[in-house]
């Protein structure tokens, strides 16, 4: 079994390059394969695509701030609703400081919500 490689927000990488991955034609004729970055050789759904991170319950407190980080500048941010935040958050343990991170943030998201 080849090791998972993760960036330093948690996202998974390449098992192996540790790079991001892309899809590409290996023929003009080929559907799109999914392929790394850095060597062009196939692989898995997963591997590099954004689809898989790693479990929060083994990142490092340096993974969980950038973690956190990722889902701040991300999209489910901007529209966050209340519900979004409590679903994010009951995926996973924070730490005192991410707890209260997050419940100023759900209360943001309630208040907008009373607003609209």
């Amino acid at each position: 079994m080849k090791t998972q490689r993760y960036a330093e927000d948690g996202e998974r990488l390449t098992d192996c390059c540790g790079c991001y991955s892309t899809y590409s034609h290996t023929a003009l004729d080929d559907a799109p394969v999914l392929c790394c970055k850095k060597c062009w050789e196939e692989v898995e759904i997963g591997e590099g695509d954004g689809t898989q991170r790693k479990p929060r319950a083994e990142m490092t407190a340096k993974e969980r701030k950038a973690d956190l980080l990722r889902f701040i500048g991300s999209d489910r941010h901007q529209w966050a609703d209340a519900q979004a935040v409590e679903d994010y958050i009951h995926k996973i343990p924070l730490t005192r400081d991410e707890a209260g991170f997050f419940d100023r943030l759900l209360s943001a998201a309630r208040e907008h919500e009373a607003n609209d």
